[in-house]
């Protein structure tokens, strides 16, 4: 459950990834416009000539997005979700990383859970705390993390 600040903070942390958004629409639209001898001079690591897509990511180092963030052309993700959820075969390319970071198969699982509300008294007041449960089950569901298994960088 997020409290009142944090749902604040993650709303401002979804602003500044959507203007990250931007921002990779904009260098992509420059670096269409660019020669192939403009590109090398500035980018000589890149084998302009092997370049057939383009794939823009953005990335947070903490807070992960809300749903307002459209995930469509340039998803984002927090660098905590990428070192938690991402495996090897995630960076064996840039297309796999942006498909990855895109498709966020760990959501699936949520969408499959029915939300409800856990009643909690303290005191003389009664909290509605909301929560996830399986659909057969009157339980709910508490997020559990999945380490990758992803060598640490040298």
């Amino acid at each position: 459950m997020l409290g009142v600040d944090e749902i604040n903070e993650v709303d401002a942390a979804t602003k500044e990834l959507q203007h990250g958004q931007t921002q990779l629409e904009k260098f992509e639209r420059i670096l269409s416009s660019m020669t192939a001898d403009v590109k090398h001079a500035l980018f000589k690591f890149v084998d302009w000539p092997r370049v057939s897509n383009i794939y823009g990511v953005v990335v947070a180092t903490e807070a992960e997005p809300n749903d307002k963030f459209d995930h469509s052309k340039y998803p984002g993700i927090s660098l905590q979700t990428i070192n938690a959820r991402l495996q090897d075969n995630h960076f064996a390319s840039p297309r796999k990383f942006w498909n990855a970071c895109h498709d966020r198969r760990w959501m699936a699982k949520i969408g499959m859970l029915k939300e409800t509300y856990r009643s909690i008294q303290v005191g003389e007041i009664r909290y509605e705390i909301p929560c996830l449960q399986q659909a057969e089950s009157e339980q709910p569901v508490e997020q559990t993390s999945t380490r990758a298994k992803r060598k640490p960088p040298k």
